[in-house]
């Protein structure tokens, strides 16, 4: 029997540049009311909205992996170059119509997204806006081994959410509103120190540690600020990370790199994007913190 919705959908090895001349508000790549979608080694660039949208939860199952995409969100402002909405049949606008909803119902958030949505091995940079934006109640997803440039990471309200082994560069975490015990994870993340803290929220994940808050001055020790944020991470650290190559756009730690210590694991660097040699020589690069 066909499938009444998009199911097992491959998108791989595309160069998407330039878009918006005819219709502004719009994505890169848009994935809706569909499931086990595969978008990989894309570079998407110069877009006037997000580069990857994912217009529902439902009914997920998705792999977004190795993709660059930067230079995007030119005209939508607040977004991100990846935006994930929401708002499956667990959110309300009014948090504690959302709170209660899940606390009678404990599985709820799961029952659109059914199948975890995992972005692994990514690249993410918006134009002054975020680089990817977890919106409105937003559920059900593996974050790992990505790198963040600036913009950083804001996750609006939402339920198990993982975020493991993931490099901000000099790319802050924005939490504006958070529910107690929603089962989000952050760990083994390393942060770069910049005028801003590197996270800002008023509440706290269900578990955050063993993350490490770069500082190139600075010898390793207990990171005692973060803990003071979170009220957590007893076990993170901040310091000097001995990265390869900071100004060139690597950013894996060397072999005693003290980032070591709590866990973080190193990912390839130079596998973001188009595979095609002819694409890779058509696409560019984004701009990199100094």
């Amino acid at each position: 029997t066909p499938s009444p919705f998009p199911r097992n959908v491959t998108v791989r090895d595309c160069l998407i540049q330039n878009t918006g001349m005819w219709e502004p508000c719009s994505a890169g790549i848009l994935v809706a009311m569909a499931m086990d979608v595969t978008i990989e080694n894309c570079t998407i660039e110069k877009t006037p909205g997000p580069g990857i949208c994912i217009a529902s939860g439902c009914w997920g199952g998705h792999r977004i992996e190795g993709n660059d995409v930067f230079d995007t969100m030119w005209l939508m402002k607040g977004m991100g170059a990846l935006m994930a909405w929401g708002r499956d049949r667990h959110w309300h606008w009014q948090k504690n119509k959302t709170r209660d909803r899940v606390k009678a119902f404990p599985d709820m958030p799961k029952w659109d997204t059914i199948k975890p949505i995992v972005i692994r091995g990514n690249r993410f940079h918006a134009h002054e806006n975020f680089a990817v934006n977890l919106h409105d109640g937003t559920s059900n997803y593996i974050v790992e081994n990505n790198v963040f440039l600036p913009g950083g990471l804001t996750m609006r309200p939402g339920f198990h959410r993982e975020f493991r082994n993931n490099v901000f560069a000099k790319a802050p975490l924005y939490v504006p509103t958070w529910y107690g015990r929603n089962g989000d994870i952050f760990e083994r993340n390393i942060f770069f120190i910049d005028r801003k803290v590197p996270i800002r929220s008023h509440h706290f994940l269900t578990g955050s540690d063993h993350n490490f808050v770069h500082a190139h001055w600075r010898e390793a020790q207990p990171a005692k600020f973060l803990q003071r944020l979170t009220g957590k991470d007893k076990n993170s650290l901040t310091g000097n990370a001995d990265f390869v190559d900071y100004f060139n756009g690597d950013y894996r730690v060397k072999r005693f790199s003290p980032a070591s210590d709590v866990g973080f694991e190193n990912f390839e660097m130079d596998r973001f994007g188009v595979t095609d040699l002819e694409l890779r020589h058509k696409a560019g690069r984004p701009p990199l913190p100094k």
